[in-house]
């Protein structure tokens, strides 16, 4: 009886190679497996999920153009009716209604990196229109547009902005941007 557990582990010595390459070999294939089951999914199961998604951080989103109005800017308002248009996109990435308003805002950091903080003038000689063919001007609060947007609603609003032929100030600067602001929503 001896004999049979020599000759069993001199056989296992003589083949240790090719049994570790198989042994390595299978592990890899039972690990890979484990690893396929466990970080697949099923599409089946995909279309059973409910579809509800978290918009704890959703929001509104926009993109837009910075504004610079320079001397070149002061036009009679049919030119300024003719004006590159300045685009705005925003999108209602929340899961209600939204209520908004956009508002130009000053860039100061443009403004001071241009040192023109000297330059600028009020508010009041900004004009722009939103549809090609009404001239607005600010107010006081700045206010561009209001607007509301239904849950996942994009919408583009396209702007006209110059500056007053009855500014008369020598190198004129504004530097601003459009923020979109969230209305007060009871």
């Amino acid at each position: 009886m001896s004999d049979n557990k020599f000759d069993i582990t001199k056989e296992v010595r003589q083949h240790e190679k090719r049994y570790t390459i198989i042994l390595v070999v299978l592990f890899i294939f039972i690990i890979l497996f484990a690893a396929y089951w466990i970080l697949s999914i099923d599409n089946k199961e995909l279309k059973t999920i409910n579809k509800t998604v978290n918009y704890r951080y959703s929001s509104i989103s926009s993109s837009y153009q910075a504004i610079t109005l320079t001397n070149n800017d002061i036009l009679y308002d049919k030119d300024g009716l003719n004006t590159n248009k300045l685009s705005i996109h925003i999108e209602n990435t929340t899961d209600t209604k939204y209520d908004y308003k956009i508002v130009l805002k000053k860039d100061k950091a443009t403004t001071k990196s241009c040192g023109c903080e000297n330059d600028l003038e009020d508010y009041k000689y900004i004009k722009y229109s939103l549809d090609g063919k009404e001239v607005l001007k600010l107010d006081k609060d700045m206010v561009i547009y209001k607007g509301s947007l239904k849950k996942d609603e994009s919408k583009d609003i396209l702007i006209n902005i110059w500056l007053d032929m009855s500014l008369r100030v020598y190198n004129y600067h504004y530097h601003g941007y459009f923020s979109i602001e969230k209305i007060n929503q009871d």
